[in-house]
């Protein structure tokens, strides 16, 4: 957290490799709420979301979605703008037809409900693959991410994407080197929102 301190209200991090066994008040960063979690194993998958205090957000369950597929969705409220978030991780080994059926279950079945919708992750798949393309023509989305983001190889490769069905609601986007991981970058956008601080909470301490 010291990587984002103040400037990142809402941070999505895929491939955490975390089981139950981690308490979530490792976790646990000032200035956010509680984490957000999809927990698998100690080597492989796992996501975590974290969400700015100051936004009214709530986990939307999905009790058709099958378990393999790894997704976090989040309602985030900002007065009278709702926006659907799906933080996603998708295994190298998950049939990506399989994976981006699943998507399109949940998509199809909230599609009425939010009028803003992005997902962010690790799909490792390329934007150009014809069912990458074929999914995002279905449900309007366009991918805001340009540059390679993983580099297993020289000349890298797009997988870590921003989709998102209001491209001009959003500004800034980009990817960055922080150096944490081997292969992967930070991607990162901004929504062209505001939102409104809540009050500090006073805590009175009686004297002895």
């Amino acid at each position: 957290m010291e990587l984002v301190g103040t400037n990142v209200d809402l941070l999505a991090i895929a491939e955490t490799k975390l089981d139950p066994s981690f308490p979530i008040n490792q976790f646990t960063s000032p200035g956010f709420k509680k984490p957000y979690r999809f927990d698998v194993n100690a080597r492989q998958g796992g996501i975590m979301v974290l969400v700015n205090s100051n936004i009214p957000s709530r986990l939307i369950n999905l009790s058709y979605c099958p378990n393999d597929i790894q997704q976090i969705s989040i309602e985030l409220n900002f007065n009278k703008h709702k926006w659907l978030i799906v933080s996603i991780y998708k295994p190298p080994t998950q049939n990506e037809h399989y994976f981006l059926e699943k998507l399109t279950i949940l998509l199809d079945h909230y599609d009425k409900d939010y009028e803003n919708i992005l997902i962010i992750g690790d799909f490792n798949l390329e934007p150009d693959l014809e069912p990458v393309r074929e999914f995002m023509l279905n449900h309007k989305l366009d991918n805001l991410i340009k540059n390679p983001t993983c580099f297993k190889s020289s000349e890298g490769k797009c997988i870590d994407l921003i989709l998102c069905n209001q491209k001009f609601k959003c500004k800034n986007t980009g990817v960055y080197e922080t150096g944490l991981s081997d292969y992967h970058c930070l991607i990162y956008s901004c929504l062209k929102l505001n939102f409104q601080k809540l009050p500090p909470i006073q805590i009175s301490y009686r004297d002895f």
